[in-house]
């Protein structure tokens, strides 16, 4: 697909959005698998106006974490980060 108008987020984006939409609705016991796909897709769509981070395993309280995201808002359009998982190693 080329890039501009219909372009999609980089894989690991990707990901990351399908996380945070299963994170918001995954809990409620009525979770619905349908609406959770639809929630993704919703967010591929607005991507470029989204700002989501995980304070989990990034804590603002850390001097050089708070000041590496302070420099990552500033700008334009924050990257990607990979979400630290240490359950998975």
């Amino acid at each position: 697909m080329p890039k501009g108008k219909g372009s999609l987020p980089p894989q690991h984006g990707l990901e990351l959005l399908t996380v945070y939409a299963w994170e918001q609705g995954g809990q409620d016991p009525q979770f619905n698998m349908a609406q959770g796909f639809r929630t993704v897709l919703e967010l591929v769509t607005q991507y470029r106006q989204l700002c989501v981070y995980w304070t989990v395993n990034y804590s603002w309280e850390d001097e050089s974490i708070k000041d590496f995201l302070k420099l990552q808002l500033q700008k334009p359009r924050a990257e990607f980060l990979p979400r630290s998982d240490t359950l998975s190693s």
